[in-house]
Order: C-alpha cells, then sequence, then structure tokens
C-alpha cells in the first residue's frame, strides 16, 4: 500500500475517499511535527498544529490540483497555519519569557 503515491492518495481524498487521509497522516505526521516544533519549541503547540493540518486539508481538499508534489502544497498549508497562529498568539500577548 505504500507504493501509491502521495498525490494519487490526496486526488483520492479529493475525490471523497477521506480514509485515505489516514496514509498521508502517517507519512506526514513526523515531518510536520519537526517542522512546527522548529519554530514553536512547544511539543504541544506542534501536535495540536500537525492536527490542525489535516483538518485544513479535509476543508481545503477541493483546492488541490495535483500537478505538483503533495509534500510542497502541504508544507505551504502548515507555513500558512503557522503565520495563523503567530498572529493570534502575538495578539493574544502570549511571551516566550515571562520572566520579564
Amino acid at each position: 500500500m505504500d507504493s501509491i503515491s502521495d498525490n494519487t492518495l490526496m486526488l483520492k481524498v479529493k475525490a471523497g475517499q477521506l480514509d485515505q487521509l489516514g496514509l498521508l497522516f502517517e507519512r506526514y505526521n513526523r515531518p510536520l511535527y519537526g517542522f512546527f516544533y522548529r519554530l514553536t519549541s512547544d511539543g504541544n503547540a506542534s501536535e495540536d498544529l500537525v492536527q490542525n493540518v489535516f483538518v485544513r486539508i479535509i476543508k481545503y481538499r477541493h483546492t488541490y490540483k495535483g500537478d505538483g508534489k503533495f509534500s510542497t502544497w502541504i508544507f505551504h498549508m502548515a507555513r500558512n497555519l503557522f503565520a495563523d497562529y503567530y498572529k493570534k498568539e502575538k495578539r493574544l500577548g502570549y511571551r516566550e519569557d515571562v520572566s520579564v
């Protein structure tokens, strides 16, 4: 089953076969977690952000064209999600160093 390309899996998800998203999650969970952890240094936030990427995949699956690499599409989505997260954290006034 691992021989199925990411693009093929995502096209199946786009067509409504949401059960195929589990394979994509297995493939991209760790790389996405690492991406977010490098940006946040927060394990819990990174896990939440990974979950939110897959929620967005379901929500925006109709925008996937399949003409490029799936990894580029998912990490573009992850980057946008992190930008939203960062803006929200900044607006709410969270700071890394609370001892100041």
